[in-house]
């Protein structure tokens, strides 16, 4: 086997001092750092004390970094020449040992070569654990600095949000401090047209899970980022279950050119329909007039909310949707009077009973309270106007259907818990099926009694030449061919009908017996004279009167 050669003193002083070096490059390296850090703690802190002034924050940063530079220095200075004088001297007792040693008293050299090999592997060992003590604590430093920069970060987002709120809410009070802090976010509000963005649920399906929503908006966001990135800068911020975005335009581009305001619908379109796929979340959304400044900025944010709450009230199929401007004063008083018209017919069918004629008209109002209403709190208005109706219509039957009605509370439940005008249509139409069937029932029940009254008036008043159907309706207050159509309605038969049936029978009694002439019996019976009772006979029973009594004689 080949024996390697003996190193050369040199070789054995020279990995010593190149570990001599590195621990004096890292001693720099770690001064230099701790240095940065402070200066980033100096400056942050002298901008608190002094945000308004760049020359008091020039003074007290330059303050304050001389006092932490030095107390840095020094204790570099002192780490400095500790490490050299440590290595220095377990490197210089090593080499004399080393040069002075001869082949002749090896064995006393072999046991001082053992004595210093052990020496110098403590040395080697406290020195690596100082190395990595150094190691460490410049990683825990980093670290340190990073989480700092995260938790930095984190708070300018927050600090970028809150005031894009207030901006939105229309809080701001101090509109040139606002557009200061503002252009230190790169948001120039004061010159730059800008664009207001609202996404919300969809009011046509089912109300979506907090979660569900949230992580809508999340993908929702980071989708109109990666489309924004070259014609539009956007900042976007959750307020009361919505997602606003605050949009403004790249260098050199204009939200007021119709190809760019094309492009902006493109992408908010393009964008939900992603959500949609990646999610099955259904979104709406509306955009604000272009409109520039502070006051712009909330403006734009309250007419695209105005928008998503209009569309969802009157339950349009439109998924993106802008503000638009109502109708004239003139046309809106017209729509208001005609809307008293209806009503106060609306309450007159009801008295009656007419509950389809009720229906038709209720249902042209409702259709109508969208139309040249595109603020939120009008239709909010004639949905609670619409609903008032409704629960007076079903008051009114109970009183008169009596204990007949059924299911009072639930009607009025299903009335006054609607939410939208499509949502109202839909239970209105459920109410008033429900009232048809009760109405006719009660009618039919009703008017069986009242017929049974005029059956029993008819019985005992027929021997009356003068009871007619004129008289019988006369007597019960109603009209003569509304009781007529009633009464053959209940009973199968008609009113005058019936009155000559009652006369015929007893007649027919009547000359049963012999005494009692033809002409007797018919005045008894009621008939004006013979020749009307025997038209009745033959209408009734299909011979005179005379010729029945020989019937019955012959019999």
């Amino acid at each position: 086997m080949t024996k390697h050669p003996n190193k050369k003193p040199s070789d054995q002083i020279a990995k010593p001092r190149l570990r001599w070096y590195v621990n004096g490059v890292v001693i720099i390296i770690v001064t230099l750092t701790v240095l940065v850090y402070l200066s980033f703690i100096q400056a942050t802190q002298a901008y608190l004390e002094a945000p308004d002034s760049l020359d008091l924050f020039l003074s007290t940063f330059i303050s304050r970094m001389v006092k932490s530079s030095l107390l840095v220095l020094a204790a570099a200075i002192f780490f400095f020449f500790f490490s050299i004088q440590d290595y220095q001297m377990t490197i210089e007792k090593l080499m004399v040992t080393l040069a002075d040693s001869t082949t002749e008293d090896l064995s006393v050299d072999g046991r001082l070569l053992n004595s210093t090999t052990r020496s110098l592997r403590r040395s080697t060992r406290t020195q690596i654990e100082d190395l990595d003590a150094i190691t460490h604590s410049i990683t825990s430093i980093l670290q340190e600095k990073e989480i700092y920069i995260e938790q930095l970060d984190y708070q300018g987002q927050q600090i970028l949000e809150t005031l894009i709120t207030r901006l939105l809410k229309g809080w701001v009070k101090d509109g040139q401090q606002a557009s200061d802090i503002c252009l230190e976010y790169g948001i120039d509000i004061a010159h730059e047209r800008l664009q207001v963005l609202v996404f919300g649920e969809y009011g046509q399906v089912k109300a979506l899970p907090e979660e569900a929503l949230l992580n809508a908006y999340e993908r929702l966001q980071t989708i109109l980022e990666e489309m924004f990135h070259s014609l539009f800068v956007g900042y976007s911020v959750e307020i009361e279950g919505l997602l606003a975005v605050l949009v403004l335009p790249s260098e050199g581009e204009s939200l007021l050119d119709l190809d760019v305001s094309a492009d902006l619908l493109s992408i908010v379109k393009l964008a939900m329909q992603m959500v949609f796929e990646e999610s099955g979340t259904t979104l709406m959304a509306s955009i604000g007039s272009v409109l520039a400044g502070i006051s712009g900025v909330a403006r734009s944010y309250a007419e695209a909310v105005e928008a998503l709450q209009y569309t969802n009230l009157i339950g349009a199929d439109t998924k993106v949707l802008t503000h638009r401007a109502g109708e004239s004063e003139q046309i809106a008083s017209e729509r208001e009077l005609q809307w008293l018209r209806q009503e106060l017919q609306f309450v007159n069918r009801i008295d009656i009973g007419d509950i389809d004629g009720a229906a038709a008209i209720y249902l042209d109002i409702l259709d109508a309270s969208s139309q040249g209403a595109p603020a939120s709190e009008l239709v909010r208005y004639r949905m609670l106007n619409l609903s008032n109706m409704m629960v007076t219509a079903i008051g009114r039957m109970q009183l008169v259907l009596g204990e007949s009605m059924t299911d009072y509370q639930a009607l009025v439940d299903c009335i006054t818990q609607s939410s939208s005008l499509p949502e109202l249509r839909e239970n209105v139409l459920d109410v008033f099926e429900v009232l048809h069937e009760q109405s006719l029932a009660h009618k039919s029940q009703s008017f069986y009694v009242r017929m049974m009254d005029v059956i029993e008036y008819v019985q005992e008043n027929f021997r009356d030449q003068n009871l007619s159907v004129a008289a019988v309706a006369h007597h019960f207050d109603f009209n003569p061919s509304y009781l007529s159509r009633t009464f053959k309605r209940v009973m199968n038969v008609g009113l005058a009908t019936y009155i000559q049936h009652i006369r015929v029978e007893a007649a027919k009694s009547l000359l049963k017996d012999s005494h009692v002439s033809v002409k007797k019996a018919a005045e008894m019976v009621g008939f004006s004279n013979v020749l009307t009772m025997n038209r009745a006979f033959r209408r009734l029973e299909g011979t005179t009167a005379g010729r029945s009594r020989q019937v019955v004689e012959n019999r």
